[in-house]
């Protein structure tokens, strides 16, 4: 195993740790299948947990570039990418924060294993819908947390790879399904003041990493469809 290829490796072993984490949490249906797909996601979402991790990373690695240089936003982001946590580039730990974006679906199944079961949530959280706080949890406990460490990962890494995990669907939160409830989410929308106010508020709420909600919010939504 070549462990310099941290979210390589991540993403072969996905089946199994999908599998271990719904075997701890009396999770059937990713037990016997590690891409499995909700009922209620069906509606937006093309493909099961593995192949929609598959198709986000491949978006962050292959199509991320000429979207960004097409919006003439390239060079901005390959600057904070470039910039470093002790020895790991924050374009490598990104990467490696997609494999383990989505884990916490797992626990928010359904309404019997809901987040709001979740310690960590308050009562404004206790919804299904909050499975970013779960992924980010689910690398504190000790199965998780001693895989990262055992690639060399330090605890600032793995604390920025826990943040990009955190806040990967703020966009979607909080401008994508507003929008999306409106019949509104089109490109003719985000010119409109309104929206450009709201992005600029998230920006400065998230500014530690506003580029990687940026960078998760494109790639997690070219990763919902095969369609281009």
């Amino acid at each position: 195993m070549d462990k310099s290829d941290i979210a390589g490796n991540l993403e072969k072993e996905l089946p199994e740790i999908i599998k271990k984490i719904a075997s701890v949490n009396g999770i059937s249906e990713y037990n016997d299948n590690p891409d499995f797909l909700e009922e209620r996601l069906k509606a937006w979402h093309q493909f099961g947990l593995i192949s929609h991790t598959k198709k986000v990373r491949e978006a962050y690695l292959n199509e991320l570039d000429k979207i960004f240089k097409e919006w003439g936003l390239i060079f901005k982001i390959k600057k904070k990418l470039k910039e470093r946590i002790n020895d790991k580039e924050k374009e490598e730990l990104l990467d490696i924060s997609i494999i383990l974006h989505d884990l916490g679906k797992i626990i928010c199944l359904s309404d019997k294993k809901t987040c709001s079961e979740h310690e960590t949530l308050t009562d404004d959280k206790k919804t299904n819908r909050e499975h970013e706080i779960i992924s980010k949890d689910l690398l504190s406990k000790d199965f998780l947390k001693k895989k990262l460490e055992n690639f060399g990962l330090d605890k600032q890494q793995i604390e920025y790879i826990k943040r990009c995990v955190e806040t990967h669907d703020i966009l979607g939160k909080n401008l994508r399904d507003e929008l999306k409830h409106k019949n509104m989410l089109n490109i003719e929308s985000f010119e409109k003041e309104e929206i450009k106010s709201i992005c600029k508020s998230l920006a400065e709420k998230y500014k530690d990493v506003k580029i990687e909600i940026g960078i998760f919010f494109v790639c997690d939504s070219l990763g919902k469809t095969g369609i281009r």
